[in-house]
């Protein structure tokens, strides 16, 4: 499969755009928890979070060392 350089880049920028916009969801459902005292499902919750972040972390990470 040949892919151009833009294609490639584009690609891994359209894939932190979708893990950045999933982790402000799961941060906004996570506040909502807080905020009916939804205490188990917050933690339950946080550690999707945490997992995510790291993920997010990776990738900018490769992108950085893939693309500049």
């Amino acid at each position: 499969m040949d892919r151009s350089f833009d294609e490639t880049r584009r690609r891994a920028d359209d894939n932190l755009s979708d893990m950045e916009r999933r982790y402000a969801r799961l941060i906004r459902t996570y506040n909502i928890y807080l905020k009916h005292g939804a205490a188990n499902a917050a933690a339950e919750l946080m550690a999707q979070i945490e997992a995510l972040e790291n993920n997010i972390k990776f990738e900018e990470h490769m992108y950085r060392m893939s693309f500049y």
